[in-house]
């Protein structure tokens, strides 16, 4: 039995990779970048990963991801604060 992934952990991941990356949704391609890892990471149709970039879309406009980058936990301390300096 495969154990579900919370949506909460769902976009911790995203934005980690969209950090990683150095995507946001002021970027082009963001969505599609999205879409793509939501496919190949969790298997989600394009419908279900639009709903993430909903979520991702409006968490960027509330504080350009600091709260969820600060809180990540798949990124380094590094990879924190460098994303903190630049977007804080």
């Amino acid at each position: 039995m495969s154990k579900r992934i919370s949506r909460a952990d769902v976009i911790d991941y995203l934005i980690a990779i969209s950090v990683k990356a150095n995507k946001n949704p002021d970027k082009a391609g963001f969505a599609d970048f999205i879409i793509r890892k939501c496919q190949n990471k969790f298997g989600y149709d394009k419908y279900r990963a639009k709903s993430f970039i909903d979520t991702l879309v409006g968490a960027w406009r509330d504080d350009k991801w600091n709260y969820h980058v600060k809180n990540n936990p798949y990124l380094t301390a590094e990879e924190k604060e460098n994303w903190v300096k630049e977007h804080g």
